[in-house]
């Protein structure tokens, strides 16, 4: 018996699927599940891969490069306030602009919390 074949011509990127009820995809949506991988569409003016991406159960953090003035961005859900705003969910990654003030060399995303490590530690 022959299984079923599929071919996928993806150029390179981040791709992204599975669960996206909080928009944590950050697809600018919230269908779910993407049962096949999508090719995630970067922030306005990113032209390059992100360095440090870090995912918790229902939100995303995504570090840019140094070479793009370096912020922190986050999606998704935001119950316990862990996309770093006091708003709602959002489906596209969108600045953690009290952050802006700061060199991040890190982030990491926990079940509903994230954390930023500045340059100065």
């Amino acid at each position: 018996m022959e299984g079923e074949k599929m071919q996928m011509d993806l150029e390179p990127g981040l791709y992204c699927f599975g669960g996206n009820v909080d928009g944590q995809l950050g697809l600018g949506n919230d269908d779910s599940p993407i049962n096949k991988p999508v090719l995630h569409p970067p922030p306005p003016n990113i032209n390059e891969l992100f360095p440090l991406i870090s995912l918790g159960s229902y939100h995303s953090v995504f570090l840019p490069p140094s070479s793009f003035d370096p912020h922190v961005l986050t999606n998704g859900r935001n119950d316990d306030g862990q996309l770093g705003r006091t708003t709602g969910r959002n489906f596209v990654p969108t600045r953690v602009r009290p952050l802006d003030q700061f060199v991040i060399k890190s982030i990491a995303a926990g079940e509903f919390h994230t954390l930023a490590l500045t340059e100065a530690g």
